[in-house]
């Protein structure tokens, strides 16, 4: 027993992946993600255009096998209700959500480069990724709708059968351990932070290829954040940083290029779902479809494309610039200021709960793990379970 903490704490080993497959993948991963954002910064192009689309396709989905190698490794059923760590069904929520900004990036990619449309064939599916300036006709237009709407639909559908199979109370974020000291007002702007996030990460997987790409970093840092925080190199306090800086990033590098009028209608409206589905608990497919066909609506007929240079630009620009800001200042506040709120928000309790993206409507399926209701004896148990599997 004396070399179990010793082996919890080891960061490589061979007992799940003895030919470092996943370490391999995620080091590739990670370097991948430095060289896009290198270019995006550089050249104002993550993807240029002179790179063949073969090696972008190799290149993404470098980023689908590191989730998919992920499940060699054996988890316990039930989550730690004392720090962040990856559970089984956060797992496989990870998985299809990363899948679905990898993919949607790899789609709209193609899009770009004409390499989707063939014979005016206007009613493919994969259509949610062609330009409104090639096909701006009423019939492109209800076939973007059906099919942006539809890749949505289909990775929130994954989510949720996710969700029925591991229904015990633990299948959401909803109850990722908090850092201590912290007020509950703290608590909820950091979950409201998260949530907008994702958000704004569904929307951009059918509005921009080089954004829902960088909105794989966040969902990939997460889970090798919570394996840093399983095996006691960080803490609760650090894998928050982390996510939230990884969250934010995002934001980071809407700022190095021209900001179009398909980014911005994404985030205005991806803001305005988040309120509705938050304050008003609208049906979630319902409201997805609603926000997609609002949003290439707009943009096809209404809001005109913001020019790359010019007054407009520089509206665009600063108003992204101080939402970026915004963000910074509440961040700072919760994890180095004075608690976003202190203790005169101790007794608001009264606010609905935030959702996850991958929450049920159901709030009966949040179990005792979430409320902190496991006896002691199991969460040894898991400790127990998790030192084993090292």
């Amino acid at each position: 027993q004396k070399g179990r903490p010793l082996a919890m704490a080891r960061l490589f080993s061979k007992h799940h992946d003895q030919f470092h497959v996943h370490k391999v993948l995620g080091g590739a991963a990670l370097v991948h993600f430095l060289v896009r954002a290198h270019l995006l910064i550089a050249r104002g192009a993550a993807f240029p255009a002179s790179e063949p689309f073969a090696s972008v396709v190799f290149c993404i989905l470098l980023h689908v096998l590191l989730n998919a190698s992920s499940f060699i490794f054996a988890l316990p059923a039930k989550r730690n209700p004392l720090a962040p760590m990856i559970w089984p069904a956060y797992r496989a929520h990870n998985a299809i959500f990363a899948g679905r900004n990898a993919l949607g990036a790899l789609v709209l990619l193609a899009a770009e480069r004409g390499l989707l449309l063939k014979n005016n064939n206007y009613w493919c599916f994969f259509l949610f990724g062609a330009t409104n300036e090639d096909h701006d006709d009423l019939a492109s237009v209800v076939a973007r709708i059906a099919g942006r709407a539809g890749f949505v639909w289909a990775s929130m559908a994954a989510a949720d059968a996710v969700t029925a199979h591991h229904a015990n109370g633990q299948e959401t974020t909803r109850g990722i351990p908090y850092f201590g000291g912290k007020s509950p007002q703290s608590v909820r702007a950091l979950k409201s932070f998260y949530m907008q996030c994702q958000f704004h990460a569904t929307f951009l997987a059918v509005t921009d290829a080089t954004l829902s790409f960088f909105c794989v970093l966040p969902i990939q840092l997460a889970s090798f954040g919570m394996t840093l925080a399983r095996k006691r190199k960080i803490s609760s306090w650090a894998w928050h940083v982390v996510y939230a800086a990884a969250l934010w990033s995002v934001y980071g590098f809407i700022l190095c290029r021209p900001v179009t009028t398909r980014v911005a209608a994404a985030g205005a409206l991806g803001g305005l779902a988040k309120e509705l589905r938050h304050h008003y608990r609208v049906p979630k497919y319902a409201l997805w479809f609603s926000a997609v066909a609002a949003h290439e609506l707009l943009v096809t007929y209404a809001l005109g494309e913001i020019p790359a240079t010019g007054p407009r630009q520089r509206l665009a620009f600063w108003l992204m610039f101080l939402a970026a800001a915004r963000y910074v200042y509440r961040l700072g506040r919760v994890f180095f200021g004075g608690g976003g709120g202190g203790d005169q928000a101790s007794a608001d309790t009264s606010e609905v709960p935030l959702e996850d993206e991958e929450d049920e409507d159901d709030d009966d399926a949040r179990g005792g793990v979430v409320k902190g209701e496991i006896p002691r004896d199991e969460i040894h148990r898991g400790d127990v379970l998790r030192a084993k599997a090292d």
